[in-house]
């Protein structure tokens, strides 16, 4: 992530101010959670890079040197050319102690014009020899575009000067010569770290697809899946019981219904609400309501770089509904206004002679194969549903070299004995009611919105099902801790063909998180108390302390 600071002081100067008190603990903060590089070593791919930017070269940054100089650690200035020496604006009297303080000098044009309204915008790229001079190894190697603006032609002229190029606010397109970079303010929550997982189930039905294989079918008849069901709670009260305050951090937050591909008008407010709590979000989409999707992408940029879309891709259903344009579009806008997305798609036997044109299909718009996940049978003990064997199964759709497939065939049929920490590190809540249960399948442990505190309460070991429910989430996110899997993010992004990800950085970050890695397990004493407190009667104390996995 590329953090970038305008104003510093103790005089609030603009929307974009940061008070010396607030910029000390945001520092703070980004060290805990990042590696702050300089601009020349920034990989963004990797989501633990990080660097610190000041744009316009004020003056107000001498007095935060002591604070930078105090961390240690790299800071980048982009200075514009014809305000450098001006009153406010740093001179050449202050480079040296810049340098001194581990600073390097990057440009941000010769006059902070709009770059795109330029007809030939090359002179704004070179930088002034009497300013050259003043640089040292490291410095101008980097432009930042005026007001984040930059097109076709402004790239290209970039890469004949820098070796990268900065921007943000919708208009970067995640490459090296358009970097996502994060506009800082005084209420800026700067650690991205994860404290909890939560799974929020929407319980209503609604879809406006009636895909065979889904197993929403398997469980309403069509009544059930045209109403809608009114929420007892408001989402300014789900935002109150999720704060960062009460959590003790941010938390990534699976926004599913039980029809799961359709976003409801009166769910959008809930996600609003949790963006607006600080919080991660993913929604489960088919990616065919505009007018809600829209809406989504018309949220402040800060708040995209926290919004994941898992998009449905119900190839049969779009052809046959007319909608597959529409889905198409939706996607490819959503990952242009700075949204994350993932393309999956639930496989059927019915879906095998339409494989080679959606291989094509998604190569030439998405930019990458489709993610695969398993159809489940939950009327025939959560078999995979299918004709063909197992291995027949996994010959058909490995072909899309899914990682989600893959991890998720690792697990089918097999059931969890180890000590599970769903419950205490992650959740699954009914957005109605409030219900918190440990897990996708085991019992209620406490309210959302009625308890003081959220339940530390894990689900145990010996899980009564097959193979773990959702076992992507859960276990991806780290409820078994110290399990050699791959990260959520392995199993959401896709490379394309021209480089970019499909899953920003700052997701990516939080992706790569497993709660595991971040909380403290239990010793094996409290374990073994739990263990006798949950099962006192089926069970003896010694025979979980024998099949007990450490």
């Amino acid at each position: 992530m590329i953090f970038t600071y305008h104003h510093i002081g103790d005089k609030e100067h603009d929307e974009n101010w940061v008070s010396i008190r607030t910029f000390r603990t945001q520092l703070r903060s980004l060290c805990c959670s990042f590696d702050i590089v300089h601009i020349r070593d920034y990989d963004y791919h990797n989501p633990r890079h990080a660097v610190i930017r000041f744009d316009d070269g004020g003056r107000d940054i001498m007095r935060v040197l002591p604070i930078l100089r105090h961390f240690n650690i790299p800071f980048s200035v982009y200075i514009v050319g014809e305000w450098f020496g001006q009153p406010g604006y740093l001179g050449a009297k202050d480079i040296d102690e810049i340098h001194r303080s581990g600073g390097n000098l990057q440009w941000h044009t010769n006059t902070h014009r709009n770059l795109t309204t330029i007809d030939k915008p090359e002179t704004e790229f070179m930088v002034p020899t009497h300013i050259l001079s003043l640089g040292i190894p490291g410095d101008f190697i980097s432009i930042a575009y005026p007001f984040w603006a930059n097109d076709d032609n402004a790239r290209e002229c970039a890469r004949k000067y820098f070796t990268n190029g900065v921007s943000g606010n919708g208009f970067a397109v995640n490459t090296v010569y358009s970097l996502h970079s994060i506009k800082v303010k005084e209420n800026t929550i700067m650690s991205d770290k994860i404290v909890n997982y939560i799974e929020l189930v929407v319980p209503t039905w609604p879809c406006n697809f009636r895909c065979h294989y889904c197993y929403v079918g398997q469980h309403c008849n069509e009544l059930e899946r045209t109403a809608i069901q009114k929420f007892q709670y408001s989402p300014r009260q789900l935002a109150t019981a999720l704060s960062i305050k009460r959590l003790g951090g941010r938390a990534i937050v699976n926004f599913c219904a039980h029809g799961e591909t359709l976003i409801l008008p009166q769910n959008l407010e809930y996600i609003r609400a949790i963006l607006d709590a600080g919080h991660f979000v993913m929604v489960v989409t088919n990616m065919t309501q505009t007018r809600a999707i829209n809406e989504l992408l018309s949220l402040p940029a800060e708040q995209l770089e926290r919004l994941f879309f898992k998009c449905s891709f119900h190839w049969l259903e779009l052809k046959r509904l007319g909608l597959l344009e529409t889905f198409t579009n939706n996607v490819n806008n959503a990952r242009r206004a700075g949204a994350s997305i993932t393309v999956e798609i639930t496989p059927s036997d019915e879906l095998e002679p339409e494989i080679p044109e959606i291989r094509e299909y998604s190569m030439q718009h998405f930019g990458a194969l489709p993610h695969i996940t398993v159809a489940r049978d939950e009327n025939n003990g959560y078999e995979i549903l299918t004709k063909h064997t197992a291995t027949e199964y996994q010959q058909i759709w490995g072909q899309f070299d899914s990682a989600l497939f893959d991890y998720k065939m690792s697990i089918w049929g097999k059931a969890v004995r180890e000590f599970c920490y769903a419950g205490d590190w992650m959740y699954s809540i009914n957005l109605a009611t409030g219900q918190i249960n440990r897990c996708s399948s085991c019992g209620e442990i406490g309210n959302l919105f009625t308890d003081k505190k959220l339940p530390k309460n894990p689900a145990c070991h010996n899980c009564p099902f097959p193979h773990c429910y959702n076992g992507h989430f859960w276990r991806l996110f780290g409820c078994l801790p110290g399990e050699n899997a791959p990260t959520y993010n392995d199993v959401r992004d896709r490379i394309c063909s021209d480089g970019t990800h499909w899953v920003g950085p700052r997701m990516a970050n939080a992706f790569s998180t497993r709660a595991w890695e971040l909380n403290k397990p239990y010793s094996e004493r409290k374990q073994r108390r739990i263990i006798r407190k949950l099962h006192p009667r089926h069970h003896s104390f010694w025979w979980h302390l024998r099949h007990m996995r450490f």
